[in-house]
């Protein structure tokens, strides 16, 4: 269980947030399920309305293809609620992945995603160090029951914030800190 405090960002408005993450592992490493809790509060002298999260996700790691999938249910950001499937396969440290996005207005979007490892070290110039992300991410959704047969791009639909440190990416090492990822990867 991780949690963690601090800033964040969303749409250009400063949030203090607080963020609660579970995930609990069978004994061989294939099944998770996780829990996660996020509290916002904007702290902008702008009038913006405090935003929740609740999540819950149950996660399976099918060892010979390095593949995972997914299927979360929760409250997101902005107040939506849906469901959402993902698939990521892993191909060493680059993870490639598609996901499907249902919400309670019955709304559907699908997308694909890329994450692609940068430098694990900070960058030096002399006496001063400049640190950035660790991972290059992309993500993008389409509309997959638009009005009219239209597949319209549809931003911050279900977005979980996440604090610059969680458990799945920084503990968990982008969700492969467990059995079965070991397996597939090193061998038995």
């Amino acid at each position: 269980m991780l949690s963690t405090w601090g800033l964040t960002e969303v749409d250009e408005v400063d949030y203090e947030m607080n963020h609660y993450d579970a995930a609990l592992h069978l004994a061989e490493g294939r099944h998770q399920v996780r829990v996660a809790f996020g509290d916002f509060v904007a702290s902008d002298q702008l009038n913006f309305a405090d935003r929740d999260t609740k999540v819950l996700s149950y996660r399976y790691w099918w060892e010979p293809l390095n593949l995972f999938v997914r299927l979360s249910r929760g409250e997101y950001f902005f107040g939506d609620k849906g469901t959402r499937a993902d698939a990521y396969r892993y191909f060493g440290d680059v993870t490639v992945g598609v996901f499907f996005e249902q919400n309670e207005d019955d709304e559907s979007f699908g997308g694909i995603a890329v994450s692609i490892p940068l430098l694990a070290n900070p960058a030096r110039f002399g006496r001063v160090q400049a640190y950035g992300d660790a991972r290059f991410r992309y993500s993008v959704k389409t509309r997959l029951n638009g009005d009219g047969g239209n597949a319209l791009a549809r931003f911050g639909a279900m977005l979980e914030p996440l604090p610059q440190y969680d458990l799945i990416d920084d503990l968990l090492d982008g969700d492969r800190a467990f059995p079965a990822y070991s397996r597939a990867t090193v061998g038995n």
